[in-house]
């Protein structure tokens, strides 16, 4: 590989002194850039103002001031960028003219990588790293397929650590607070890369003291990521990563625990949340070599694609440098809406990381333990052999490579197998549970989507776990939903809560007077399907189309392909619970449900009328509708799908096919894959006071998060969250 490092610094006139470096040549060259141009620094400030106030960013920031036309500011950075680039001073055309010359032998061989390396003055470092360098023309017509990298240094006398050796590729990701924002795709996608011979730790909204213990363990980690939203101080490098409703945390907050992962091998850290360049300069400090972050406020559909693309690369066992390079070129479609999110993901790397590719297989090739289920199953042959001796002297040998499948009952301690696999494998049945609270009755209730979970998976529960008893409370007032359950929760009359959205600041304040924290902890991911009459031609619903109609802006079918009918949408009260507040906020853009609108108390009334209705509309979780016989659901197209995607699996059953053994059933792999336009998360909302009741809370999310757990979530029509 071929480096170019193009090092700034200060000389006495105010100009800049340049040093221009490429490896393989015995001299380096010496020039003068003249001083950054005013204008340029305050068309910057312009776009920037504009750029953040677009909507759908990961970062809160206040006091912005907002500007009407950014692409045209964008046009305008581009340019000066250029004009100051480009200029014609004779102390530094001969480093631009050095550049040409290079470049263009590359261009006529590209036998290796090429990297070209920023190396700007510390203080200067989060100010010159903001400007789009990568827009100068020269590098665009010399240097198109190569990454514009920022160099970073540690303490003086600090040496990069060698990657640690372990059998799969070790990956923490962090998931902080994500209301508004679709984290749970990013989830997939980091997932998706155990298949790839990663080992995936996954935190959502821990707590300080979850994030410090996921730092601290051992082995430690290859790569480090955050997802959700962060937050920042205009005047100084500080960051903050937001934990969780209550928490958020400073790199100097976790300054030892940080320091801790990088002494344990860490490699690669990314950001993919806010303007992360302090963040970046505040971990290399610490020893971290590389880290990839936002120039600027990141838009949450940004953040996912770059994540998706960057390790879609990355795992081809391209280099850190050219994986970053595609991805980052790869967001190009969203630059008429985001103008210009090319310039965002930005790649940080200490000089002394330079001399290797840094590639996947690095991570993960060097085989030097056997992987700990081995370990497990050699354990559990053991344990068996022992087992076989203290019983009756005769050992007969029946070792699985795999563990048995989970318990039909509650296990007693003579069942001595079912002992032995509880012991290797807590997390796998629901039987296999231990440490749960049983003073008493646990009350719990909330959202209605939650209906077909109480039925299919508490009700196992209580069966395998007898003694936890859990007690469904409704408010004998309000119709069922997520927000009365929340309410329920606060006024100390449930447990623990089930919900189908975040909690809310309002709730947080609410908790805190009355002397305790509450907790968001999502366990799975659910879709939102479109119920109609099942004699309605209509291939499917756009989702501005489903806004229009819940508005009151289109009123007949025939506005959207069908018959020439009435369209009479139906929804439940936005005082009933999440999946109505989620509609509202998410599909209709925070705008107020139409005077049209037909109130029914519940999902069950919303089926009956659309079923008699040759006009109705409805919407609700899919693993209600989707497998009803007297309705059908519609295929959606979001802004994203170039087709309509159906949230039942193919094939369609007609409802004239339709019975008890024969229904349609949710599209799961549209849903995990996140190509299905209407997905949201389930919460468990938790009180978070040190008392039974927390610990009650927990263990169900716990057994919620058992294989066995997992697997009636999605038998269920859930997606699990690990």
């Amino acid at each position: 590989m071929t480096k170019i490092k193009i090092r700034l610094s200060k000389s006495h006139d105010q100009e800049f002194d340049v040093t221009l470096i490429i490896s393989n040549e015995p001299e380096d060259l010496r020039g003068f850039l003249p001083p950054q141009p005013p204008d340029l620094q305050s068309s910057f400030n312009q776009w920037l103002s504009g750029y953040r106030s677009l909507e759908g960013v990961r970062l809160e920031i206040k006091n912005v001031i907002v500007s009407s036309d950014v692409q045209s500011q964008a046009k305008a950075v581009r340019g000066l960028v250029n004009e100051w680039l480009n200029c014609g001073s004779s102390k530094w055309l001969p480093i631009r003219d050095k550049l040409i010359e290079v470049g263009s032998r590359w261009q006529g061989a590209k036998t290796e990588e090429m990297y070209i390396i920023l190396d700007f003055p510390e203080e200067k470092f989060i100010q010159l790293g903001r400007i789009p360098w990568q827009e100068w023309d020269l590098f665009k017509n010399y240097y198109s397929d190569s990454e514009i990298v920022l160099i970073l240094y540690g303490k003086q006398g600090q040496t990069i650590l060698t990657i640690p050796k372990y059998w799969k590729v070790r990956i923490l990701l962090v998931v902080g607070r994500s209301d508004d924002i679709q984290t749970e795709r990013d989830i997939k996608i980091v997932k998706k890369l155990e298949k790839k011979g990663a080992e995936v730790s996954v935190l959502l909204q821990p707590t300080k003291e979850e994030l410090s213990e996921a730092l601290w363990q051992e082995p430690g980690y290859h790569i480090f990521i955050f997802s959700g939203h962060s937050s920042c101080d205009q005047q100084t490098p500080i960051s903050w990563l937001e934990l969780n409703q209550q928490d958020r945390i400073s790199i100097e907050d976790f300054e030892i625990a940080f320091g801790k992962a990088i002494a344990q091998g860490l490699q690669l850290a990314i950001f993919n949340s806010c303007d992360g360049l302090g963040l970046a300069q505040q971990l290399a400090k610490l020893n971290l070599p590389r880290s990839i972050v936002m120039r600027e406020l990141v838009p949450d559909q940004v953040a996912v694609k770059f994540l998706e693309y960057f390790f879609e690369e990355f795992t081809k066992n391209k280099s850190l440098f050219t994986s970053v390079h595609i991805a980052r070129e790869r967001l190009e479609h969203f630059n008429d809406r985001f103008p210009n999110a090319t310039w965002l993901p930005t790649l940080c790397i200490r000089e002394s990381a330079l001399h290797t590719r840094f590639t996947w297989n690095e991570l993960g090739n060097s085989i030097i333990k056997l992987p700990p289920r081995i370990l497990k199953l050699l354990a559990a042959f053991l344990i068996t052999v022992l087992a076989g001796f203290l019983i009756g002297g005769v050992v007969i040998v029946s070792f699985r490579l795999i563990p048995p499948s989970c318990p039909e009952k509650e296990i007693y301690f003579l069942e001595l197998r079912q002992q032995i696999w509880k012991r290797l494998f807590p997390k796998k049945c629901l039987a296999y549970g231990s440490g749960l609270p049983t003073q008493r009755e646990w009350r719990y209730g909330g959202s209605t989507t939650w209906a077909k979970i109480r039925r299919e998976v508490d009700q196992r529960i209580q069966r395998m776990q007898p003694k936890f008893k859990l007690k469904y409370e409704e408010n004998e007032t309000d119709s069922p939903g997520s927000d009365p359950g929340i309410k329920m929760l606060l006024n100390g009359q449930l447990d623990f809560a089930q919900s189908s959205r975040n909690i809310t600041d309002k709730e947080i304040y609410q908790a805190r007077q009355n002397g305790f924290i509450i907790r968001a902890i999502p366990v799975a991911i659910n879709g939102i399907a479109i119920a109609v009459h099942p004699n309605l031609d209509v291939p499917g619903l756009t989702i501005s189309q489903l806004k229009d109609i819940y508005t009151g802006k289109i009123t007949n079918w025939s506005e959207v392909g069908g018959p020439n009918f009435s369209i009479t949408p139906y929804s439940r009260k936005k005082e009933a619970g999440g999946t109505v507040n989620y509609f509202v906020g998410t599909i209709l853009d925070g705008e107020e449900l139409g005077k049209n609108i037909q109130f029914t108390y519940n999902t069950t009334e919303a089926i009956r009328k659309v079923a008699q209705d040759p006009g109705g509309i409805y919407y609700a979780s899919a693993a209600d509708i989707v497998p009803q016989c007297t309705i059908k659901t519609l295929p959606l197209k979001g802004k994203n799908n170039d087709s309509f995607i159906a949230p039942y699996q193919e094939h369609f059953i007609p409802p004239n096919q339709c019975n008890q053994q024969n229904r349609n059933q949710v599209n799961s792999v549209a849903f995990k894959k996140g190509t299905y336009p209407i997905t949201r998360p389930l919460f468990v909302i938790v009180k978070k006071n040190g008392q039974a009741e927390q610990k009650a809370g927990e263990a169900y999310v716990d057994l919620l998060r058992t294989d066995e757990g997992k697997k009636l979530l999605e038998k269920a029509g859930f997606i699990p969250i690990d």
